[in-house]
């Protein structure tokens, strides 16, 4: 009798079966896959798939209606992660099923604290003006004037003089100041001086002398000087210390203020609610996760690693000897996959990406031929031709190579098919703000490939490349070789009109990535306040230019009254636009 066969060599037995039988093929499934990741914010499982899946598709049949390509159904599937979530899929149209995921990580940053709120904003606001992105220097003076509000509101608290009192003393000029506290004043406000200026010398000798981590094509998408200008930060050292050293001249002992003390913790029980409920739970999420802090590390992993485990049960076994480490026993597998991600879920899509990337993708650890490898080769000789120029790049020459070097990786079982990745309102647009010092930090990142960019960054040499060892295989970044980036953002003249976390992300990752501005409005006189959520709402209005529908080949995309869903179906390509 034969001896029992060990777990492990059953585990390399069907990895070599399964290589054998993994052939260049053209075989397809009828089958493709849509995962989204939501945003920030105490999301509960299903609330975000839901709707989006109306908007993109259609909604769940009602009894004794006539069957119609737009019907969905939620059917039981943990893949996700979670027995709580469910997968939407679709009939057959055009051959082809459609299946919707989600991505659910809020129960991970769950128990978020003003703590870790507090550290991420300050993180944000002791920085330089010139290290702040130019599109993001009025959130950064927003954020300093809501800081200074609580602040101030928290030390009127503890007054305990009369209004009367006070304008009392204002109105007679009663003597509150001497010469020792104008001597005070003028010492602070020389020494904040030196050292403000001491700092800003130091930051522009190793801006100046420090080796520029861009060249080429990357040296003109992502310049400093998009940044705000070196004068907002001459400006901070020559009124900042001022301001401050008039005030404590001008201050007067708090025994004299006083006030309707009641009002005042009336006010900051408002602030502290606010706090609480609203801004600890939606923005203790991106502290948590930007953050590269040690309370922040295994949260940020975990989200990781279940979007890594999704996207592996979603792809089925892995190609050669890579599934005896990720092998998880699931054959399903689909012809394309698209992710979406919206708002921090942008952030994290595009974090899980790259690391699948490594693991599925065209790499060292999973090289491809034939075909495919011709497919790659092709975008990498566009690459090399536009590489000098960043005014050469067309969009939508470089997404058809993308698409014929998805297609044809797709053919091997296993590997790697990710064909979209599409980002609504999301925040890579201030990257270098968010998860970065300043710029000069942001792309020594992209060039040291721990940020891939759309195209992906050029290997130096005198034949630059983004592939290896006789250009057979990609390096660990070049994800946008293979993968489509369209960014749909609905930027705002005001802080709070339209979307202000939103913007273009091609300044910043590329000109690979076909950025489509939106106009939404939900009606009324508050219609175009704070759109950040709208970006699939049914209910509210879009419009959007014909130029930028053209980038997806939409034909008068300014009469559509919902421009914004219009553009979010063509982005997804999930069937014929009616």
């Amino acid at each position: 009798m034969p001896a029992k066969q060990t777990a492990g060599g059953r585990r390399k037995a069907a990895a070599q079966g399964r290589a054998a039988g993994a052939t260049q093929s053209s075989s397809k499934t009828g089958r493709q896959a849509v995962i989204i990741v939501h945003g920030m914010g105490e999301q509960r499982p299903l609330e975000t798939i839901r709707g989006f899946v109306e908007a993109v598709w259609g909604s769940n049949p009602t009894p004794g209606d006539e069957p119609s390509d737009d019907d969905v159904w939620l059917v039981p599937d943990n893949r996700a992660g979670l027995t709580e979530l469910a997968r939407i899929t679709t009939r057959r149209v055009n051959g082809v099923r459609t299946d919707f995921y989600e991505l659910y990580w809020s129960d991970i940053l769950v128990g978020n604290t003003l703590a870790q709120v507090r550290a991420w904003v300050g993180g944000l606001l002791w920085r330089w003006p010139h290290q702040v992105p130019r599109e993001s220097i009025y959130l950064w003076i927003g954020l300093w004037l809501v800081s200074a509000l609580v602040i101030g509101l928290g030390s009127y608290v503890g007054l305990t003089v009369s209004w009367s009192r006070i304008w009392e003393v204002l109105v007679t000029g009663e003597p509150l100041r001497n010469l020792w506290t104008a001597g005070a004043s003028v010492a602070l406000w020389a020494a904040l001086t030196y050292l403000l200026y001491g700092r800003l010398r130091g930051d522009l000798k190793h801006r100046d002398l420090g080796e520029k981590p861009l060249r080429g094509i990357w040296a003109t998408i992502s310049p400093v000087a998009a940044s705000a200008s070196m004068t907002h930060s001459a400006a901070v050292i020559l009124f900042a210390p001022l301001a401050i050293a008039i005030t404590v001249y001008l201050i007067f002992p708090w025994s004299l203020l006083a006030s309707s003390k009641t009002y005042l913790f009336i006010a900051a029980a408002g602030v502290a609610a606010i706090l609480g409920s609203w801004v600890v739970p939606v923005f203790g999420d991106v502290a948590r996760y930007v953050r590269t802090s040690p309370d922040a590390v295994a949260a940020r992993a975990r989200i990781r690693e279940r979007g890594v485990e999704l996207l592996r049960a979603l792809h089925g076994p892995a190609p050669s000897d890579v599934s005896l480490y990720y092998d998880h026993g699931d054959l399903s597998s689909y012809d394309r996959i698209a992710v979406v991600g919206h708002s921090l879920g942008s952030i994290i899509a595009y974090d899980v990406l790259r690391l699948f990337w490594e693991e599925r993708g065209p790499t060292r650890r999973n090289p491809t031929k034939g075909v495919a490898l011709a497919a790659l080769r092709a975008v990498d000789d566009y690459c090399r031709g536009v590489a000098d120029d960043p005014g050469s790049v067309d969009a939508a020459a470089y997404r058809d190579l993308q698409g014929a070097a998805a297609a044809a990786l797709s053919g091997t079982e296993g590997n790697w098919r990710v064909t979209d990745f599409v980002t609504l309102g999301s925040p890579l647009t201030h990257a270098e703000f968010l998860i970065s010092r300043d710029r000069l930090a942001f792309d020594q990142r992209k060039a040291e490939r721990l940020f891939p960019t759309c195209p992906p960054m050029l290997e130096a040499g005198p034949k630059p490349s983004f592939l290896y060892d006789g250009r057979k295989y990609a390096h660990h970044a070049a994800m946008f070789a293979t993968m489509r980036w369209t960014n749909i953002h609905d930027p705002g003249r005001l802080v709070l009109s339209g979307d202000f976390i939103s913007g273009p992300c091609a300044p910043n990752f590329g000109p690979g990535i076909v950025d489509l501005p939106v106009r939404i409005s939900r009606g009324g006189l508050f219609g175009r306040l704070i759109t950040h959520t709208d970006y699939w709402n049914m209910e509210a209005g879009g419009s959007a230019s014909d130029a930028d529908g053209a980038k997806l080949g939409i034909d008068h995309l300014s009469a559509e009254p919902k421009a914004h869903i219009k553009l979010l179906r063509a982005a997804l390509k999930l069937r014929p636009l009616s």
